[in-house]
């Protein structure tokens, strides 16, 4: 699906709504804003993704943002846009650096420090909208090179 079918901030809107709502983690509150699953696609998908939330089921690892993000970035790339490897994995790699370079550590704990709800919410839920509008800006650029190119 083409993102010039949803308004600017549209999908990071959704995004930051599902945080924490019906006890969407960051990951999943992504992935639900941005994919466009069936009831039974989501109810199969969306519990793959709730051990990513607290950087690693509240470990402080990894950032449950940002792999929500390269999920459905490489979903959109490589299955739907059937993009090659190269070029999709360069599209990502550079969410990833912005992503760094916006909240200085890809470390859960890092960001968020206390692993406490009130964090979570102070922290995350921005970082969620901030994280998605990055997507859809990435897969807006890809619409309109592709528009210029075609």
């Amino acid at each position: 699906m083409s993102n010039q079918n949803h308004p600017e901030g549209e999908r990071a809107g959704r995004a930051r709504d599902f945080f924490l709502t019906d006890s969407n983690n960051c990951a999943q509150s992504i992935i639900r804003a941005f994919m466009d699953l069936d009831e039974d696609t989501e109810a199969a998908i969306i519990p793959l993704s709730w051990g990513l939330g607290g950087g690693l089921a509240g470990q402080g690892h990894i950032c449950g943002t940002i792999v929500g993000a390269v999920m459905v970035l490489g979903a959109k790339l490589r299955h739907e846009r059937n993009l090659p490897f190269a070029e999709a994995s360069e599209v990502i790699q550079k969410l990833i650096e912005e992503f760094q370079a916006k909240n200085g550590s890809m470390q859960c704990r890092e960001i968020v420090g206390e692993m406490e709800m009130e964090n979570f919410v102070q922290i995350c839920r921005p970082m969620v909208y901030d994280t998605s509008l990055m997507i859809e800006e990435f897969l807006a650029k890809l619409d309109q090179e592709s528009q210029q190119d075609g």
